[in-house]
C-alpha cells in the first residue's frame, strides 16, 4: 500500500465512518439509557408488583369460632382442625398437565363432574391459587400427601362440629364453609363468634412452587358463647313433638318451654329437622 492510499480522501473516509460507527452506539446507548429508566423508573411499580403477584399470594387466616354450651356446659357447637387441599397452578406447565394432576385426586376426594369442571376452568383461566377440597378428612390428607404431587399443598382450616347430631339444630342453626353464619344462633351472633381474621404469605419461587408460608396478621379466635337451653329438656321436646306430628299425621310443629319466672327459653324444638354438621344442603354435592 503507497503513502498515496492514507492522502486526505481515506483520513476523510475513516473519520466519517468513525462518525457514523460513534453515532449509532450513542444512538444505542441512548435507547438502552431510555429502556432502563422506563424499567426501573416509570414502570417500577407495574414490574414489581408483577413480580409480587407471581411469587407472593396473600391468602385470609379464618380463625377457630367460638363455642357453643347449653346452661350446664354441655357442648352444642365447636371448631376442629379440619386439612383443605390446594393448587398452586405453574404457567410453565400445560393447563392439560396440571388439570390432569388435580383429577387423579377425584376418588380420593370424590370430587363430583360439577367440581371438576370447575377446576378445569379456573386452571385453564390461569389462576395462581384454587381450592381443590375443603375441611376433607385425615385420612383423605395422608393419602394425597403419600401421592406426592407437584402443586398439591395442604392448609389447615377449622370445620364446625355439633356433637349432638340434629338436637336444638333450629336453634344452632349452621356456617357456609368460611364458617360464617348462616342461620340461627351462629347467624345471631356471629360478630361474637367468629373472632377476627388474620392473613398469611405464600412465598413460592421461580418455579411456582410452595416453599414458605408467613403468618402476616395472626387471627383472633371467637368467644364462646353458653345459651339458656337445658339439653335435657330439649331432647324430651324434640322427642314428644316428633310422636304427636307422627301420631296426628300433621306437617311440621314447633314447641317452646321457658322458665316462668325468668322467661329464659329452656327447650325451643321444631319438626321437621336437620343435622347441622350438613348445613346448608344446597352445598352438598
Amino acid at each position: 500500500m503507497t503513502r498515496h492510499d492514507f492522502g486526505p480522501s481515506y483520513q476523510r473516509r475513516v473519520l466519517k465512518r468513525t462518525i457514523i460507527l460513534a453515532f449509532f452506539f450513542f444512538l444505542w446507548f441512548v435507547v438502552l439509557t431510555l429502556r432502563l429508566i422506563q424499567l426501573q423508573v416509570i414502570d417500577y411499580r407495574h414490574f414489581r408488583e408483577a413480580v409480587r403477584r407471581q411469587s407472593q399470594l396473600e391468602r385470609a387466616i379464618v380463625p377457630e369460632r367460638g363455642t357453643i354450651t347449653d346452661r350446664h356446659g354441655i357442648l352444642l357447637g365447636r371448631s376442629l382442625p379440619a386439612p383443605t387441599v390446594f393448587y398452586l397452578s405453574n404457567d410453565k406447565e400445560p393447563a392439560a398437565v396440571q388439570f390432569d394432576r388435580v383429577k387423579s385426586l377425584k376418588k380420593i376426594l370424590g370430587l363430583s363432574t360439577k367440581e371438576l369442571a370447575g377446576i378445569k376452568n379456573r386452571v385453564q383461566a390461569g389462576d395462581s391459587f384454587l381450592f381443590i377440597k375443603r375441611k376433607i378428612r385425615r385420612e383423605q390428607a395422608d393419602r394425597i400427601a403419600r401421592l406426592n404431587l407437584n402443586g398439591v399443598h395442604f392448609q389447615e382450616e377449622n370445620k364446625r362440629f355439633y356433637p349432638a347430631g340434629t338436637l336444638a339444630a333450629h336453634v344452632l342453626g349452621g356456617v357456609g364453609i368460611d364458617d360464617q353464619g348462616l342461620a340461627g344462633i351462629e347467624l345471631q351472633y356471629n360478630a361474637r363468634l367468629a373472632g377476627v381474621e388474620g392473613r398469611s404469605l405464600i412465598l413460592r419461587d421461580a418455579n411456582k412452587r410452595r416453599y414458605d408460608w408467613e403468618v402476616l396478621k395472626t387471627s383472633t379466635p371467637g368467644r364462646d358463647l353458653i345459651l339458656t337451653l337445658d339439653t335435657t329438656i330439649q331432647y324430651i321436646a324434640e322427642r314428644e313433638l316428633e310422636k304427636a306430628i307422627r301420631e296426628h299425621a300433621a306437617g311440621w310443629g314447633t314447641v317452646i318451654i321457658s322458665h316462668p319466672r325468668s322467661g329464659e327459653v329452656l327447650a325451643m324444638a321444631s319438626w321437621p329437622t336437620y343435622d347441622p354438621n350438613d348445613f346448608p344442603p344446597a352445598e352438598r354435592e
